[in-house]
């Protein structure tokens, strides 16, 4: 317990001391001046020592505050001696990445030393010349050497240049002083925000040439201006590794989807045409099938026409299709006109297409001729043609797919290889494998069923 009394502009504090051995409890009194006395004198207080005053005792001491010794500090680092020390630290830092440099170039020298060993030897077993020898001629070799069951071509054993194989490493990217060279060096990925940088000057552009254009007075962009849209058939965008390796940088999933969606909103920009040369460099070609397909080349008549046969399938019909050259633009379906054949004008459409998407409507000649296709099977004693039943009529649906099939089929002789390309992207060479559904038990129809009746 403790309480504080004044009496007497006096403070007294009267604790409450208990003894260890008796366990007795006694009051014990400390009046203001063994307070001061003591605080002054344990560096607690602050009093000012007073020759004449008679609460203070006869102590030398007494008055005096104890301070804590000054620390000792260190002597201030003048500039020079600071700028030493920082090109100590850059010299180190230089010197430790021209130690790694130097051991990835030795490395990789003694790889490419390997590689053009082993593709010596390579041509040397396949008796084949070491200079002319192409990456696919190197993996039939191994393929014949080494044959491997293995499912996944990845886990097969090929050569490549260590180049393709080993990643790069980045170069100095900052000077012997210590100064960077690339502005946002110290924001960790340089180059990641520079391509980022890029991006949204160009979409200011942009902007700035719209108003510039809606200004003049065109308030309806040209279809010409928008970037071609066969590009997101022909190309795609690089993948979250690819992207990394091109930056040179870690770039998290995040940051990535943010970056390709920022892209993508370049694209459906009306002026995106502008950027086609920035969004290419993010952007990888596919595989092209036209490269890889084959091209029959032209026939010719007696009198010296151009002409090719094709022939095309959907559902149950089978069309057959001669396309002549230096022609006048003439479609001619089982002996008839295609306008009188085809009452649908979108059976006509579906005819014309390939013509009007190769531009050579009107400039050649076409011979149709569809028929059911239990007439091209052979007949046998097993198997006969029709069981001797009249095969069903053609519809008309199933021969117009037909003759577009087939004359696209045929028309792919009398253009270039990109004209085949951007055929095979729009589905023209396509075969439409959809069929009729079969009508189920129990319904009245393939999906139909029947009418419900109470009674």
């Amino acid at each position: 317990m403790i309480r504080y009394a004044l009496r007497r502009r006096i403070i007294t504090l009267i604790t409450i001391d208990r003894s260890v051995h008796t366990g007795e409890c006694r009051l014990k009194f400390q009046t203001n001046t063994e307070l001061i006395h003591h605080g002054v004198m344990y560096g607690l207080s602050e009093y000012p020592s007073r020759p004449n005053d008679p609460r203070v005792p006869s102590n030398p001491d007494f008055g005096k505050v104890r301070v804590q010794p000054e620390t000792t500090h260190k002597q201030p680092t003048t500039e020079n001696q600071q700028t030493s020390s920082r090109r100590d630290t850059i010299s180190k830092a230089m010197k430790s990445y021209l130690e790694r440099a130097k051991k990835h170039d030795e490395f990789m020298k003694i790889q490419q030393e390997e590689y053009d060993s082993g593709r010596r030897h390579l041509a040397n077993m396949m008796g084949m010349n070491e200079s002319s020898m192409t990456p696919a001629d190197i993996d039939t070799a191994i393929e014949y050497l080494m044959p491997s069951g293995l499912f996944d071509h990845r886990a097969r054993p090929r050569m490549r240049p260590p180049i393709q194989i080993y990643p790069t490493i980045k170069e100095a990217q900052f000077r012997s002083n210590g100064r960077p060279f690339h502005s946002m060096f110290y924001t960790g990925k340089p180059n990641f925000y520079q391509a980022c940088f890029d991006l949204q000057e160009l979409i200011e552009r942009i902007r700035e040439h719209e108003k510039e254009q809606m200004i003049i007075g065109v308030s309806e962009p040209p279809e010409e201006a928008r970037i071609d849209r066969t590009l997101s058939l022909t190309s795609t965008w690089l993948n979250h590794l690819e992207i990394r390796r091109l930056f040179l940088e870690k770039i998290d999933q995040k940051r990535y989807e943010t970056f390709i969606g920022a892209l993508e909103r370049l694209c459906e920009h009306p002026y995106s045409k502008l950027s086609q040369d920035f969004i290419g460099k993010f952007r990888k070609q596919l595989a092209t099938s036209a490269e890889m397909m084959q091209i029959e080349p032209l026939k010719y008549d007696a009198d010296g026409r151009p002409y090719m046969d094709a022939k095309g399938k959907r559902k149950h019909c089978i069309a057959h299709v001669t396309v002549r050259g230096n022609g006048t633009g003439l479609v001619t379906i089982n002996g008839q006109d295609s306008i009188l054949y085809f009452k649908n004008i979108q059976d006509r459409e579906q005819v014309m297409t390939p013509l009007t998407f190769t531009g050579l409507l009107g400039k050649v000649d076409i011979e149709c001729r569809t028929m059911y296709e239990e007439h091209t099977r052979e007949w046998s004693e097993d198997s006969p043609p029709f069981d001797g039943k009249e095969p069903r009529p053609l519809g008309i649906t199933s021969q117009s797919g037909a003759i577009r099939l087939a004359l696209s089929l045929a028309l792919k002789s009398f253009v270039t290889r990109e004209t085949v390309e951007k055929m095979r992207l729009v589905g023209l060479l396509s075969y439409d494998r959809r069929q009729r559904e079969r009508k189920k038990w129990g319904q009245e129809g393939a999906r139909r069923k029947y009418t419900w009746k109470k009674r």
